[in-house]
C-alpha cells in the first residue's frame, strides 16, 4: 500500500545516506499495526545498511530490543537472531556466535536454523590455523542437536561437522559414536569404511600400532574400492 511504500522508501533514503539516527528513529517510530512482512522488510533494510557500514553495536541493539519485546512476532524475531548471528560472525567472534545460536534455540528457533548458522560457524573455524578454544564447545551443541533432531538432512550435516572437527581435535571416540550411530544419507559400505579408519586412529592413540596399520590398510583398499565404483 502507499504507506507502506513511503516507509521503505523513507528507508532506504536514510540508509544510503548513511543517517544510522534518522534510520533507527524511523524504524522504531513504524506503527503498532503495521504489517509483520513490512516490519522484517525494513528491518532488513537497515540491517543490510548498518552491516555494510560496520556499524554492529547499533543493529545488535535493535534486535536486542526486538527480542526483549514479548509482543514480537516470532517471524520478526527469527530475523532478529538470525541478524545478531550473523554480526557475531562479521566481527570474527566464534564463541559469540556460538552463544548467539543456542539463545536462538532457546527462543524457538529450531534445530534447522541452528544448523545452518553452525555450518556458517563450521566454515569459520576449521579455517583457523589452530582449534581456538571454542571448539570442544561448538562440537558438544552439534551434537546435541543432532541427536535432538530425527530430520535426516540436519543430522546428515552435522554429523559430517562432528566428524571433520572431532578429527582436528583427536575425539575419535565421538567420531566412532557418530558413524555407529547412523548418517542418513551414506551407505553401509562407507560406514563400515570410516569405522575402519577412525579405530585406526584409536589404536594409533592407544600405541596398538599392527592394529592401527591393519585398519589403515582396510581402510585405503575399501576408499580405493569406492572411487572406482563411482567412476
Amino acid at each position: 500500500d502507499l504507506a507502506g511504500d513511503r516507509a521503505t522508501l523513507q528507508m532506504q533514503w536514510l540508509t544510503a545516506r548513511g543517517d544510522w539516527t534518522g534510520a533507527i528513529e524511523h524504524y522504531r517510530k513504524l506503527p503498532a499495526a503495521i504489517e509483520p512482512a513490512l516490519r522484517d522488510s525494513l528491518l532488513n533494510i537497515l540491517a543490510g545498511g548498518l552491516i555494510g557500514a560496520g556499524q554492529f553495536d547499533l543493529l545488535d541493539n535493535e534486535t536486542q530490543a526486538i527480542l526483549k519485546d514479548a509482543a514480537a512476532a516470532q517471524p520478526l524475531r527469527i530475523t532478529a537472531m538470525r541478524l545478531r548471528i550473523h554480526t557475531a560472525i562479521q566481527r570474527g567472534q566464534p564463541a559469540q556466535t556460538l552463544e548467539r545460536i543456542k539463545d536462538a534455540r532457546s527462543l524457538g528457533a529450531g534445530v534447522d536454523f541452528a544448523t545452518q548458522w553452525l555450518m556458517r560457524l563450521y566454515d569459520v573455524v576449521m579455517r583457523q590455523e589452530k582449534p581456538g578454544p571454542e571448539f570442544h564447545e561448538i562440537i558438544a551443541f552439534a551434537d546435541a542437536q543432532r541427536q535432538e533432531t530425527l530430520d535426516g538432512w540436519a543430522r546428515s550435516m552435522l554429523a559430517g561437522l562432528i566428524l571433520d572437527m572431532t578429527f582436528r581435535v583427536d575425539m575419535f571416540d565421538l567420531a566412532l559414536k557418530v558413524i555407529e550411530e547412523g548418517i542418513p544419507e551414506q551407505k553401509q559400505d562407507w560406514h563400515a569404511m570410516m569405522i575402519n579408519k577412525v579405530k585406526a586412529h584409536i589404536a594409533l592413540k592407544a600405541g596398538r600400532n599392527e592394529e592401527a596399520y591393519d585398519r589403515f590398510s582396510k581402510f585405503m583398499q575399501e576408499s580405493a574400492a569406492r572411487m572406482e565404483e563411482m567412476n
